[in-house]
């Protein structure tokens, strides 16, 4: 729980400064609110760090105006299922930053 906050954390001080465009962290904290969403326990969601071999965060960032930045991020969480049991998922979540509105969206939260 502990790296989960301090992970937060550092993506909200990373989202809130500089070019907000190069933030794969942000990406990857702002992906596990949307796979918690999903799950039928969230509070009982584990997420790794994101330096874990198994977490990928791709980004693509619009050249033209900056307004929209894309992310693709893949990785993993343990949480319980329907039966309390708690089981280890992959997740792909396709993630989109508008700049301007300071605002994130997920096109798609595919949890295997």
């Amino acid at each position: 729980m502990k790296r989960i906050f301090l992970v937060g954390l550092i993506g909200l001080f990373l989202t809130g400064c500089g070019d907000k465009c190069d933030s794969d962290v942000g990406a990857f904290v702002m992906s596990q609110n949307f796979v918690k969403k999903k799950l039928k326990y969230p509070s009982s969601a584990v997420f790794p760090y994101i330096d874990d071999s198994a977490v990928y965060v791709y980004g693509d960032i619009d050249k033209e105006g900056l307004e929209i930045c894309e992310y693709s991020v893949h990785g993993y969480v343990e949480s319980k299922n329907s039966f309390g049991v708690m089981v280890n998922n992959k997740y792909t979540v396709d993630l989109k930053y508008n700049v301007k509105n300071d605002t994130w969206s997920a096109t798609q939260v595919f949890i295997q």
